[in-house]
Order: structure tokens, then sequence, then C-alpha cells
């Protein structure tokens, strides 16, 4: 992706939202969960931005290793390749890294889908309780937590 601004780059973003009914369609069965998807060229100026963007908000840094991640909290996981190296981090609500992160905005407005950002919140769903361990010893439902191992890729 980040070999050279002169290439094409494309923004590729899919929207999934909840649905008040689940319509199978016998062709597409798969078309309920692929969403909302928008494949824009991003233009040198706006593929700089996100760059820089990145940049300023340290995703070139190992991802923080032993780093949990919830289904019940808001994360971004990003990934690049540059020059054949793959580079991969993570930002958690509410960390500090999280907070500072300048790429989102630059993603936003670059977002073509018309699907407004999803807050960030508490969520309360499923086997959301705050009395369960990091691990989620005990939890019923879909949940789900992802780990950052040792060579800072998710578990």
């Amino acid at each position: 992706m980040f070999s050279s601004p002169e290439e094409s780059v494309d923004l590729i973003s899919r929207v999934v939202q909840p649905a008040p009914y689940l319509q199978i369609v016998w062709n597409a069965p798969l078309a309920h969960w692929e969403g909302v998807v928008e494949r824009i060229p991003v233009v040198s100026v706006g593929f700089n931005r996100l760059k820089e963007a990145l940049r300023d908000s340290g995703f070139w840094r190992p991802a923080p290793a032993g780093l949990r991640l919830r289904s019940d909290n808001f994360y971004w996981a990003v990934s690049a390749c540059e020059n054949s190296v793959f580079h991969f981090n993570v930002f958690r609500a509410p960390d500090e890294a999280f907070q500072k992160a300048q790429f989102p905005s630059v993603l936003f407005e670059l977002d073509s889908t018309g699907v407004p950002v999803n807050p960030v919140r508490r969520l309360i769903f499923g086997a959301s309780d705050p009395s369960l361990s990091a691990d989620r010893s005990g939890a019923r439902g879909t949940g789900f937590t992802l780990q950052i191992d040792k060579d800072g890729f998710l578990q």
C-alpha cells in the first residue's frame, strides 16, 4: 500500500450495520454480512495526509505486546505493507494512543459510505459484565478477546 504515492491507491470502506431482520438471498447467502462497500481512488494528496497522520499517531512503532482487545470495546487495528515489509498496530479506547490518533479524522474525511461513524462509548451487551476477568472467564454470549502476542501480532 505505501510503496509510492504515484501508484493507484484505493480506500475500501465496509460498514456492517445491525438489521431489524435477516434476509437471505439464495444466489448470495453472505450478502447480509457484506454491508455497505465503497471503493474510491485516493489521490496522492490524501494518501500523503494519511501516511503523515499514521506516522504522527505512532503507527510505525511495534504493537503493544500483551494488549487485550475485547469485543465490547472500541479499537483500531491497522495494517499496511511498505517496501514489502508488513506493519501492524492497535489503538484501543480509551488509551492515550487512541485519544491522540490523528489518522481516524483523515479516514473519515475520505469516507464516502454516508454511514455515520459509531461514537466511542461504554458498550453493554452479551457477556459485557464488568466483573468478568480480562480473559472473559465465566462469560456467556458471543463476546471475544484478542491479544497482541510477543511478536506484535493478534492471537
